[in-house]
């Protein structure tokens, strides 16, 4: 997908804002604009068609009762159902966005969020943008008003015409993000009012002076609906938006995916722990790491430990040296991310004591989308044994999809977790033959003789493996 690329550096950049329509919700049981306005539509006998103003309909039936009571008891009917725990809304929930804008009534991106534990502020009407959430790490702009308050919510053509008068305060807020971000609209029609207003309030606002946004599109298999469509992308451009056409909306939730992955491929998790005694092969081993951990940085990337035994100083070591000398320390905090076990006392029932380690590892993973495998050892009865923490992290790393990296010529669980991926690599994410190539090469570059010629291998199975992903 060409498309790909420039959303997800913009995500990176903490650039990337989703534009949630109605046809984002539908799945929760929502209707979108079509099926909300045909029992109204049938009842004021007007025929609806693919070019009906639906926000048209809607005034027809206030006028026909000159009052707005009737809308607002649907609305609040219709939008206050319970919404569905659906993918959708949870990748769109697990991503590193800090601002959401939808035209929705409903409360199902909110209820995502807090469901995937992430605080959301959320601003329904104009007196909530004085209010800042402050530790909120996402904030949602419901631009048209919110279920809670059916009286308040945009909804006939009136509020519509009227929009840029009541709501200027939202308006403001939205023109800073179509000059400095980058929209992604998911879940707007052709003829969303929607969709149409923010479009005049592109070419009100910057006329042709704006950042380039993105709008999701099913391919119309009709021909004339086709072409249609295509003279509407066309003319998307001169609002600066380009068009991410998809046979089936279906392709909506590997586009979150790919956007959820490719962010966290930046995310390097390092598993490892050693209980190595010997004074030369611990010297080996801390060059080794502290090396690794500084190219991570150097090229980049963002670390991930959980400080272990004998490989977190050397994590640290390697990259905070790389930080400071690369004048890099005043973001050392954004770079190098510690999850250093809590020391419980060891009178801690063991049941309790493996469930924390057990989410712990959990919370340390979700944020990686690379983990590399290093030794895995630990003192156990005196003696030198694997580590079981090390495979725990590779299990829960397979299940997130992480690309797995056990590097085996470090022995110890690393090696163990080789011979794993070795026997089924294709499933494992290494399907070409220079990544099987590559795979084979982690065990026979040792650290002691080939330690920069294993560092390029781990970083080159980094960049191929992810090609294979998109």
């Amino acid at each position: 997908m060409m498309q790909l690329e420039p959303l997800l550096q913009a995500l990176k950049d903490n650039r990337l804002v989703p534009f949630i329509g109605s046809g984002f919700s539908k799945e929760c049981g929502f209707p979108d604009w079509k099926e909300l306005a045909i029992p109204i539509a049938k009842e004021l006998n007007y025929p609806l068609d693919d070019n009906t103003d639906y926000s048209l309909v809607f005034q027809y039936y206030q006028d026909k009762y000159d009052n707005r009571n009737n809308l607002n008891a649907l609305l609040k009917d219709t939008f206050s159902i319970a919404p569905k725990d659906l993918e959708n809304h949870n990748l769109l929930a697990a991503l590193p966005v800090t601002e959401i804008w939808t035209t929705n009534y409903d409360t199902s991106i909110e209820n995502h969020f807090e469901n995937s534990g992430r605080i959301i502020d959320v601003k329904r009407n104009i007196h909530d943008l004085t209010i800042k959430a402050s530790k909120a790490d996402c904030t949602l702009y419901k631009m048209h008003g919110d279920v809670s308050a059916p009286t308040k919510c945009v909804l006939t053509k009136d509020d519509y015409e009227n929009y840029f008068n009541t709501h200027e305060p939202f308006t403001n807020v939205l023109k800073h993000i179509l000059m400095e971000k980058t929209i992604l609209f998911i879940g707007y029609s052709l003829n969303d009012p929607d969709l149409q207003t923010i479009l005049s309030g592109i070419r009100r606002y910057y006329d042709k002076n704006f950042s380039t946004h993105y709008w999701i599109t099913k391919i119309e298999a009709e021909s004339d609906k086709r072409i249609k469509q295509e003279l509407f992308i066309k003319n998307l451009k001169n609002y600066g938006i380009e068009a991410i056409e998809f046979d089936d909306f279906s392709e909506i939730t590997k586009l979150l995916k790919d956007l959820n992955l490719g962010v966290k491929r930046n995310n390097i998790f390092i598993s490892g722990a050693s209980a190595e005694t010997e004074e030369a092969k611990i010297k080996v081993r801390n060059d080794f790491i502290r090396t690794l951990s500084s190219e991570l940085i150097k090229r980049n990337y963002t670390i991930f430990n959980g400080f272990g035994l004998g490989v977190g100083s050397s994590v640290i070591e390697g990259a905070y040296s790389e930080l400071y000398s690369g004048n890099l320390y005043k973001n050392s905090r954004e770079r190098i991310k510690l999850y250093p076990f809590y020391q419980q006392n060891v009178d801690t029932d063991k049941s309790k004591r493996d469930a924390f380690k057990a989410a712990y590892r959990k919370e340390m993973l979700k944020h990686a989308g690379v983990a590399i495998f290093v030794y895995g050892t630990k003192l156990e009865g005196g003696k030198i044994v694997n580590s079981s923490g090390m495979e725990e992290e590779f299990n829960i790393a397979k299940e997130n999809g992480i690309c797995l990296i056990p590097v085996c010529s470090t022995g110890g669980k690393a090696e163990t977790l080789w011979k794993k991926v070795k026997a089924a690599l294709d499933s494992f994410g290494y399907t070409t033959d220079e990544l099987k190539d590559l795979f084979g090469k982690l065990k026979t570059l040792k650290p002691e003789d080939k330690k920069d010629e294993l560092i390029e291998v781990i970083f080159s199975i980094i960049e191929k493996i992810t090609e294979t992903d998109k």
